[in-house]
């Protein structure tokens, strides 16, 4: 195989409608080292969710950190 990945998530629900996400996951991709964590705040609205959080990757000795945000639909 090409790439092993593994994870953990956790999410914490603070008051109604409101949630905190945590993940990490790490890797091989191609023989390189990967890990991935985030952190969001995750808000709720009926079968629509928002969230702002902040991203850390890190591919062999590359590192990014970016600003996360994104819009979902429970089905």
């Amino acid at each position: 195989a090409d790439a092993l990945l593994t994870g953990l998530q956790l999410e914490v629900f603070m008051a109604e409608g409101i949630s905190l996400t945590a993940a990490y996951k790490r890797g091989i991709v191609y023989g390189l080292g990967v890990n991935e964590s985030g952190a969001h705040l995750r808000f709720h609205f009926g079968r629509y969710a928002g969230s702002i959080g902040l991203q850390r990757l890190v591919i062999s000795d590359y590192r990014k950190n970016m600003a996360a945000f994104g819009l979902g639909l429970y089905l």
